[in-house]
């Protein structure tokens, strides 16, 4: 293992530590404040503790993968190093396309198409909240996905129905039903 790729391994092991410390804090302040009140409702604790114990079983994890997952130096095969040789002779290795395309992430989009994106997804969450004093907080939640799907990530019309009703289910079981937390209603008193 080179030096860099130890350097980056600590601080790897490190920085997940330092997150599975805030992580431990964070589930025992919750602790702490109680995560259920005497009525049997959530309490003032119960987000901070289950916020909490993620960070601290997903650092935990990260360190073990980090320890583990040590890779053995492999030798690169007579092509792949013949290739590399090349490109780096070449002057090709990093280099922008030269067809003069722009950069694209992983979703074919350019820089100015995800700092639209961006843009949009703020805009559609401030209207979403905007849309809760009148149609509660459930039809809001719907409309979010909805908007999200259709106007953000362009994806086809029958999926993002069905994933809004089904969030729109979802919200309303966990929140309304398991959790018993009073959602604003609206005036058409839409849950």
């Amino acid at each position: 293992m080179s030096d860099t790729q130890t350097r980056a391994s600590v601080s790897g092991i490190v920085g997940n530590a330092v997150l599975a410390a805030v992580g431990g804090a964070a589930l025992a302040g919750g602790l702490g404040f109680g995560v259920t009140t005497e009525a049997g409702l959530i309490g003032p604790g119960f987000l901070p503790s289950v916020a909490g114990a993620l960070v601290l079983v997903f650092s935990l994890v990260e360190i073990v993968r980090l320890y583990a997952a040590r890779p053995a130096a492999a030798a690169p095969s007579p092509s792949e190093a013949s290739s590399a040789v090349a490109e780096e002779a070449q002057g090709t290795v990093g280099d922008p396309p030269a067809d003069g395309s722009k950069a694209l992430d992983t979703f074919g989009r350019t820089a100015r198409q995800q700092t639209t994106a961006v843009w949009k997804v703020f805009g559609t969450i401030g209207a979403a909240v905007l849309l809760v004093p009148l149609l509660g907080m459930i039809p809001a939640l719907g409309l979010l996905v909805l908007a999200l799907g259709l106007w953000v990530e362009r994806r086809p019309v029958v999926p993002v129905v069905l994933t809004s009703v089904g969030a729109m289910v979802f919200a309303y079981i966990v929140f309304v039903r398991v959790l018993h937390v009073p959602v604003p209603t609206g005036p058409l008193g839409f849950v």
